[in-house]
């Protein structure tokens, strides 16, 4: 994993012309509780940066964002529904992971389309019996256990399709953001295709476009949303946090 390590800080500079080096303080408070579930839930895991840098991605507008690793942050996207004009909750996404669950119209009702949160219970009762989502953004050691977790399945879901190490850390991160079953799809269609290699995200998978290209948060689509979360991850905010935890022992002692 250092190999790995020294990969993808190489990779970030090849890739990144404007890598940002600045740590949001409020990360100097919970990444020990990240180091922690590292080491409790994943730990022949030794890339700590690539998820606090998956963190700062998840919650950080800016780097002093009232948002930015906030553990108790919680984003709510509204939609109306062109049919019945009825208001309704589209997207709810809470916390350090920002674990979501979204609904959708049918036939004038609201109906839930998945629950991150249930679904992660229900592969792990032990570690998360107790959360709920009336309590989840009250516990921010859960939460690191969250997304520990989610990412230690999606990496393992994914090396039976990666080419190497560096690209099943990329697909464990698209997955994270876009969902297993869209990248599976995505993985499955690019290897029908004469030019695309399905074990390589950039420039192969990265180009299959099986995401809707409509706008939808910020005048970007699912599929821009979901190409930008692994290259942003990798060129600006991961190096900062590789200087930090190689000093691992002065932060966990703070």
């Amino acid at each position: 994993m250092k190999l790995i390590l020294f990969i993808l800080f190489l990779t970030a500079n090849l890739l990144g012309s404007a890598v940002k080096t600045t740590i949001p303080t409020r990360a100097m408070t919970y990444l020990p509780e990240l180091y922690i579930a590292i080491d409790k839930y994943w730990p022949g895991f030794s890339l700590p940066p690539l998820i606090a840098a998956q963190i700062e991605q998840e919650t950080c507008f800016s780097m002093t964002h009232n948002r930015c690793w906030n553990p108790n942050v919680e984003f709510k996207g509204y939609k109306v529904d062109s049919t019945s004009g009825q208001r309704y909750l589209k997207e709810h996404g809470v916390g350090l992971p920002q674990i979501t669950r979204a609904n959708y119209i049918r036939n004038g009702r609201v109906v839930e389309k998945f629950d991150a949160l249930s679904e992660m219970k229900s592969h792990f009762p032990k570690v998360l019996t107790d959360v709920s989502w009336n309590n989840i953004k009250g516990r921010p050691d859960l939460q690191m256990a969250i997304i520990t977790l989610k990412d230690k399945q999606n990496y393992n879901t994914f090396k039976l399709y990666a080419k190497d190490e560096l690209n099943n850390l990329i697909f464990m991160l698209a997955s994270y953001n876009g969902g297993v079953g869209g990248l599976l799809s995505e993985i499955k269609y690019c290897k029908r295709q004469m030019d695309c290699n399905p074990g390589i995200w950039f420039n192969n998978v990265a180009n299959v476009a099986l995401k809707s290209k409509k706008p939808l948060w910020g005048n970007k689509s699912p599929w821009e949303i979901n190409r930008d979360y692994p290259h942003l991850i990798l060129t600006i905010r991961f190096n900062k946090y590789c200087f930090d935890f190689l000093n691992r022992d002065s932060i966990t002692k703070k």
